[in-house]
């Protein structure tokens, strides 16, 4: 899938590019008109997360997703404030974050 780009845009590098496409095919798959069933008998839809283990998979699927983008944040973040990160848009951010005062959570 597209990890490899997404991560040399995103990071600036590659090295997280597998657990990016599981990101991606994860994400393609809730969003599929036939990836789940809510997604073809729409009043499933309508049942509370404690009763629909297709909203718990994607409750799991978006805390999975969020921890590797805040691992990859972080990791940008770190190589930033030693001068070392490579061009990307994270490091773009970060630098118009100091100049601008943008919060960070506006980034995530």
């Amino acid at each position: 899938m597209g990890g490899n780009r997404n991560c040399r845009v995103w990071l600036g590098d590659r090295r997280s590019r597998y657990r990016a496409d599981s990101c991606t095919f994860g994400l393609l798959v809730t969003t599929s008109p036939f990836g789940t069933v809510p997604n073809v008998v729409a009043p499933l839809r309508h049942l509370p997360t404690w009763m629909s283990p297709w909203k718990k998979n994607e409750n799991a699927r978006h805390e999975r997703e969020y921890n590797f983008f805040m691992d990859c944040f972080e990791t940008v973040k770190e190589a930033h404030s030693k001068g070392e990160s490579k061009p990307s848009y994270t490091k773009m951010f970060l630098e118009e974050q100091e100049k601008s005062g943008v919060r960070e959570e506006e980034g995530h």
